[in-house]
């Protein structure tokens, strides 16, 4: 053998014979007869009656009677049968605790959204992509606020202005029916969301439309439960609190819901880029998801809207002024109230499900009007199932139809766009997404008429299933 295969041969048998040699197992005891003339090394199993059983280093178990061990090996097998009871105590309760846990409705404590980042109103007076750029950051952060302050100043007021007159022509009933139906559906939804999705109709679903509810309708239902049951959300505070007000002081609250939902998104982002600027007109290419958009946008106010928008924003607004001072009050917001009302007992049916077992009979029984909740939900941001970002829901995408500056549904399109309240983003009564029409000016237009169109008929289906 050379030198140099001996300085590699040496260690190695050194080695082979270290881990060789008989080491007793990590958990093995010393026991010694009641004579002490032998010991032996072997591991616990427990202890029964005056019985030890033991297990050797070869794997054989033997069983030794106490009266036959030393003192000191008797005091051992009392203090590790104590030790081996309690860990197995421990272990029971884990898998208890396990199985009660799997069982449950929803997770304890329920998640709770990250915070979003802090807001930062758009700034005026800048170019244009720069501006565009700073409504996108916050609206993306989930500051939905600076769609609001996006607008010029007289806008933001005629906002103001349509708000209060709309909540001055809604019943009180009517609201409280809208808001605590979408609360209590939140409620239903979240804090049952285990058994919910656990449900063989929900698991027969595509596995994008599960993920859909594992994600972003989750996160607003999540948003109802909490946003819905504040005070704030009340008819009283639209009725006398500015809206962009009231927007500012609810915006700590809704804003980390959306700041999660906009991360659970898969819009890739878009592009602004100014093809021509003069004055107090740009041009701009916006590039999205849906591809490349043209638009034209005017400084108003030192503020940067879609041609579009300003064009016929005075009349938008004078008309939807004259609708709703000639309405009759209390009329506001019946066909919502009507449609959601079925819901409430069903949605109690759900609550007192004790177990998943009763919660899925509950479900197929309702699957109609839960079908409508989810739609619900859905339309309240504009986005179905099949949706994959902003570009179809209610971020729009800056470009018409259902973008920042496209009427009839995009941010800037009275009368049901974002700036034309009350049919609009901030439409009363609740504001975000809000009725009377909110709901229509906060998506694309073709999944509300679905999503209306469902609701008639999960009502009607309801009602004749009684």
């Amino acid at each position: 053998m050379s030198i140099r295969q001996s300085f590699v041969f040496i260690p190695l048998l050194v080695v082979c014979g270290f881990l060789a040699l008989p080491f007793p197992s990590a958990c093995a005891e010393s026991w010694t007869d009641l004579r002490g003339t032998r010991t032996i090394e072997a591991e616990m199993l427990g202890l029964w009656g005056d019985t030890v059983v033991l297990k050797l280093s070869n794997g054989k178990r033997v069983s030794v009677k106490m009266s036959s061990l030393r003192s000191e090996s008797r005091i051992q097998a009392n203090q590790l049968s104590k030790e081996l009871q309690s860990r197995r105590s421990d272990r029971t309760s884990e898998l208890r605790q396990q199985r009660v846990s799997a069982a449950a409705s929803a997770p304890n404590p329920l998640p709770v959204p990250s915070e979003a980042p802090p807001y930062q109103a758009p700034q005026k007076d800048v170019t244009v992509d720069k501006f565009l750029q700073q409504v996108d950051d916050a609206v993306s952060d989930g500051h939905l606020v600076a769609i609001y302050d996006a607008l010029p100043p007289s806008y933001r007021n005629d906002v103001d202005s349509l708000v209060k007159l709309v909540a001055s022509k809604c019943e009180q009933a009517n609201f409280e029916t809208l808001v605590s139906t979408l609360q209590q559906s939140g409620e239903v939804m979240e804090t049952r969301q285990r058994w919910l999705l656990s449900s063989p109709r929900i698991q027969s679903l595509q596995p994008s439309t599960i993920e859909n509810l594992e994600g972003s309708i989750m996160t607003l239902a999540g948003l109802a439960r909490t946003v819905l049951s504040d005070p704030s959300v009340s008819l009283q505070e639209l009725r006398t609190v500015p809206f962009g007000d009231w927007l500012r002081k609810m915006d700590p609250k809704i804003a980390p819901y959306l700041y999660q939902l906009s991360g659970q998104s898969t819009f890739a982002g878009r592009n602004v880029v100014v093809e021509s600027s003069t004055g107090d007109t740009a041009n701009v290419t916006i590039t999205s998801d849906a591809g490349d958009t043209a638009d034209v946008f005017k400084k108003v106010e030192g503020y940067w809207v879609p041609e579009s928008l300003s064009a016929t924003w005075a009349e938008d607004v004078k008309a939807m002024t004259t609708k709703y001072s000639e309405a009759q009050s209390g009329t506001v917001l019946t066909e919502y109230s009507s449609v959601l009302a079925p819901l409430a007992p069903q949605l109690a049916s759900l609550a007192n499900a004790r177990n998943a077992t009763d919660f899925h009979a509950e479900l197929e029984s309702i699957i109609q009007p839960v079908s409508l909740l989810v739609t619900t939900f859905a339309a309240l941001v504009g986005k179905d199932f099949a949706s994959n970002g902003r570009g179809n829901n209610g971020y729009g995408s800056y470009g018409p139809p259902s973008g920042y500056g496209g009427p009839p549904s995009g941010y800037g399109g009275p009368p049901s766009g974002y700036g034309g309240p009350p049919e609009g983003y901030g439409g009363p009564p609740s504001g975000y997404g809000g009725p009377p029409e909110g709901m229509n000016g906060y998506g694309d237009t073709a999944q509300q008429e679905a999503a209306a169109a469902a609701a008639a008929e999960a009502a009607a289906a309801a009602q004749s299933g009684r």
